[in-house]
């Protein structure tokens, strides 16, 4: 399967990406880098296997849309955002988190993404995950894989 990862140089998206890695799965990540550690954190994932680093702005439109024809995933896992309070003002942070997500739902569209579920348990969203991939469709998954991420399939 090939996967795009949004802010898979963060903690949380270099751990899903070797996760992603050590099933078999073709990883690209898209992180603009601009956080301490994030070049760190792509060493350790490089010494576990080779993926194909896109350093780009989750909030810039085109820059994801480009990143998502590119690569055909089968799967994009959104992880970019401003992750704590502070960082930012409170109406930047929003700004930025909701755009960023508005980018990567609005490219993975492109590639027939018409469906949003949300609001099952974890057990029910892995089963139609499953169910999607094995009937050809793509699936997106937004959030943090804790939380009741929505899970959006064609």
């Amino acid at each position: 399967m090939r996967v795009l990862i949004t802010g898979g140089a963060g903690f949380i998206g270099c751990n899903t990406a070797v996760a992603m890695l050590e099933r078999g799965d073709r990883v690209a990540i898209l992180d603009n880098l601009s956080r301490a550690g994030t070049r760190e954190n792509l060493d350790w994932v490089r010494s576990r296997g080779e993926f194909e680093l896109i350093k780009a702005d989750v909030r810039d439109a085109a820059a994801v849309a480009e990143a998502v024809a590119r690569t055909a995933p089968d799967a994009v896992i959104h992880l970019a955002a401003i992750p704590a309070p502070n960082v930012l003002t409170d109406a930047e942070t929003f700004r930025t988190n909701t755009m960023s997500t508005y980018n990567v739902l609005s490219a993975a569209a492109t590639l027939g993404i018409s469906d949003a579920r949300s609001g099952c348990t974890p057990d029910d969203k892995l089963s139609r995950i499953n169910a999607l991939q094995q009937q050809g469709e793509v699936v997106v998954m937004v959030g943090d894989g804790i939380n009741d991420a929505p899970v959006l399939a064609g």
